[in-house]
């Protein structure tokens, strides 16, 4: 196994990063039932991380807060929560 790594330098640079990853979000991987989004308002994250990411996409961002949820009136992206 050693003898494995040695030979294998993205294997071991791998690892770190796991270990590192592992060592920063420790509090969620022992908390897990209770640090993770409202799985009800899943959908709704999801609908906004969309939406962010298409006007940042198409460098819109005079119409960043604009979104189709209550057409006629501008910025309702403010309407709900703001991330």
């Amino acid at each position: 196994m050693i003898k494995a790594l040695r030979n294998n330098p993205p294997l071991i640079l791998f690892l770190v990063f796991l270990a590192l990853i592992a060592i920063v979000f420790r509090s969620l991987l022992f908390n897990f039932s209770t640090h993770l989004i409202d799985w009800r308002d899943y959908a709704l994250v999801v609908w906004i991380i969309n939406q962010n990411i298409t006007h940042l996409i198409d460098l819109d961002f005079s119409n960043f807060f604009n979104t189709n949820a209550f057409y006629p009136h501008p910025f309702t992206l403010l309407f709900s929560d703001i991330f």
